[in-house]
């Protein structure tokens, strides 16, 4: 019993010192969550015509993401993912960009939420499988990307804000040189979860039941 006792206490103290040590990136992965479940019900809660509005965009997405090419798929996801990796590199280099990369993960979710809502309530079970191997996968590898680019964004926020202040000072031409070729790395990281989902979504045994 004292062993266990012991044991079990260790593995708490373990699991808050990550916590509290990781404490942007898991309060972004929550934020990520808190918006994949409100595009999620959503579907549940929408009116007449933005139901209407959802059920287009959302067909068109699925009618195109399974008859498009491997190429085009690819150049679709890519585009999306460049866009919301330069949103975050951008407002990093922002002293009111904090705000932003709080709120960016909970966007692109929130997207990711409304369309595994419409698959759910079209589809109920029978579609579960299209949305896990379609959409999230291939979302979740680009989706960690993207916390781990908002987090260090919000850090160079930091940063800058001290360095105004003149309580912090580093080498500019170095800093920014490592930020650029981090995000980098992170978008390459996208642009292969990208190609992941392009090749996924137009293999024979993924696709929505009739």
């Amino acid at each position: 019993m004292i062993k266990r006792r012991k044991f079990v206490k260790r593995k708490r103290t373990k699991s808050s010192k990550f916590i509290k040590s990781n404490q942007k990136t898991v309060f972004l992965v929550f934020i990520f969550i808190i918006g994949v479940f409100s595009g999620a019900f959503s579907i549940k809660n929408a009116d007449g015509q933005t139901l209407i509005k959802i059920k287009e965009l959302t067909e068109n997405y699925i009618t195109l993401k399974s008859t498009d090419s491997v190429l085009q798929n690819f150049i679709s996801a890519s585009v999306t993912d460049l866009i919301f990796i330069s949103i975050s590199a951008v407002f990093g280099l922002c002293l009111i960009g904090a705000p932003v990369l709080w709120a960016l993960p909970a966007v692109r979710g929130l997207g990711i939420g409304i369309i595994l809502g419409y698959i759910y309530s079209n589809y109920s079970v029978n579609g579960l499988l299209y949305a896990i191997a379609a959409i999230c996968i291939p979302t979740s590898v680009s989706a960690c990307a993207l916390i781990i680019s908002c987090k260090e964004s919000i850090l160079t926020v930091k940063d800058l804000e001290l360095a105004f202040s003149n309580q912090k000072e580093f080498n500019v031409k170095q800093y920014y040189k490592f930020y650029f070729l981090r995000n980098v790395l992170l978008y390459l990281a996208m642009l292969f979860s990208a190609a992941l989902g392009s090749v996924i979504v137009l293999l024979p045994s993924v696709s929505l039941p009739n």
